[in-house]
């Protein structure tokens, strides 16, 4: 039986194709994300470690001069700044990778969609050559009991 090939097989290697190159993007913006989420929790955490040196939090009793209480509170409005862009910058790697995971699930069916199709195709394929070869055995039995058939009628007349 011959092998089957899917006319629209190069179709479906560019959807396999377009859903890893979708997979490899979702991927980066997850990572991107977490790389966002991590410097904005070390800066908060940078944040609740002043403040609480401030609060006199950190066990030393010792007392903070006005000075380096100025310098704390520049350093808190930097980092209050900072966190505010961090966010910002969080908020859209998210919104991205929202986006790149619904390229992935598009990607995804549509290669899915046409590996159905292959399939049935296949399955129709199949079905038609057994059907042919059913025919071909068919005919090469009919004629065998014609040939039978002739012999058995022709050895009838010698007898």
């Amino acid at each position: 039986m011959p092998v089957y090939t899917f006319p629209l097989q190069t179709a479906l290697d560019l959807r396999a194709h377009e859903e890893e190159q979708a997979q490899r993007r979702l991927a980066h913006a997850e990572r991107l994300v977490t790389d966002r989420r991590r410097d904005l929790e070390r800066s908060q955490a940078r944040h609740d470690a002043i403040l609480s040196t401030l609060r006199g939090g950190s066990g030393t009793g010792a007392t903070v001069i006005i000075g380096e209480m100025e310098q704390a509170a520049l350093v808190m409005s930097e980092l209050r700044r900072r966190m505010a862009q961090q966010r910002k910058r969080l908020a859209e790697a998210e919104r991205v990778r929202d986006l790149r995971r619904a390229e992935l699930l598009e990607a995804a069916r549509a290669r899915r969609t046409l590996e159905r199709l292959s399939e049935r195709r296949e399955e129709e394929y199949l079905r038609e050559e057994t059907l042919r070869e059913r025919r071909e055995l068919d005919e090469v039995a009919v004629t065998r009991h014609r040939a039978g058939a002739g012999l058995l009628s022709g050895l009838d007349n010698v007898a």
